[in-house]
């Protein structure tokens, strides 16, 4: 999520990744309405071979804070790209000032390894041929 879409997809934008044009989205639900800005690449893909997220902003706060308190927290979160692309990719990630987040040549666009109380779980994004 970031605190403005807008400069975030200008910043992407810099770097020649296109993260799409902020769209405005609500529903209702029961706790009333939800309202964000969210940016969907022109393809519909995420970008940099699936390693950049959609952006969102929460117009009024997230909802994340009246969710239940878990004993699941994020360790770290890793992103991938081939050789060619990762110059884009770290120039991307620095822009987009996501300083957690590593950046590695890895056939998977996306790792995220989580903290639980049965242990470290690592959860990959699927690759596609």
């Amino acid at each position: 999520h970031t605190s403005d879409i807008a400069q975030a997809c200008r910043a992407a934008h810099t770097q020649g990744v296109d993260l799409g044009v902020p769209q405005a989205v609500s529903r209702m639900t029961p706790r009333g309405l939800l309202e964000w800005s969210f940016s969907v690449s022109p393809t519909g893909e995420r970008p940099m071979h699936g390693a950049l997220p959609h952006l969102i902003q929460w117009a009024n706060g997230s909802p994340v804070v009246h969710m239940p308190t878990t004993a699941v927290s994020l360790e770290d979160v890793a992103l991938g790209a081939p050789a060619a692309a990762l110059p884009t990719l770290q120039a991307c990630v620095r822009a987009l000032a996501l300083p957690a987040v590593r950046v590695s040549e890895q056939a998977t666009p996306l790792c995220v390894r989580l903290s639980t109380p049965n242990g470290l779980v690592t959860l990959q994004a699927a690759t596609t041929p």
